[in-house]
């Protein structure tokens, strides 16, 4: 079975990945996270856009130890906001801290304009030296009047998928992976594995 990584130290990122992995019981590949081999360097995240930010990951962990891997960089454009707080979306506050980024958003929303909003999602596959992919995913929704804090990460309190009634934090899991930009995105690079001699 052909080991892979998932370059990231956010646990939640982690969960949700492996979850939708395990549940649809990809057998040719035996995904392994920083855990596994106690990796524990800060990786860097200071491109200008997200498809930068993931492969700075790749590459980081890639030069370190030569395996297989993929990273993933995602955030949330709002129309009103002009595209912010995108690349700076974990960040979008002082204290990094993602209650703090939705009430701050939400603070800055306050007028009754366009509540139009977009998450996306890009991973970066770094097989080795040469050969390096991207996949992209995107869900489209509005921002919320309030937080709805029920399960998942991230802006997933705030945001509504179009044609749903509710935010992503309150869809149950199954249904979230269904329409989730991260799991288009992982989708996606899963194919493209799957259909490789790797």
């Amino acid at each position: 079975m052909n080991k892979i990584f998932f370059v990231t130290n956010n646990v939640f990122k982690e969960q949700e990945i492996r979850i939708f992995f395990q549940s649809n019981q990809y057998q040719k590949f035996n995904l392994l996270s920083l855990k596994d081999i106690d990796f524990r360097d800060s990786i860097p995240e200071s491109g200008n856009s997200f498809k930068e930010n993931a492969l700075l990951k790749s590459e980081f962990f890639f030069q370190k130890t030569h395996l297989p891997c993929f990273s993933e960089d995602s955030g949330l454009k709002v129309e009103y906001l002009n595209g912010k707080p995108g690349i700076y979306s974990s960040r979008y506050s002082k204290t990094k801290n993602s209650m703090d980024n939705m009430k701050k958003l939400l603070s800055n929303m306050i007028k009754d304009t366009s509540r139009k909003a977009e998450l996306f999602s890009v991973f970066c596959l770094k097989i080795n030296e040469k050969d390096t992919y991207f996949f992209k995913g995107k869900l489209s929704g509005k921002i919320s009047r309030k937080i709805i804090v029920n399960q998942g990460f991230g802006y997933d309190p705030i945001f509504i998928p179009n044609h749903y009634k509710h935010t992503l934090s309150e869809i149950n899991i199954d249904k979230k992976n269904k329409i989730s930009h991260r799991i288009k995105a992982f989708k996606k690079l899963i194919q493209f594995l799957n259909n490789r001699n790797f």
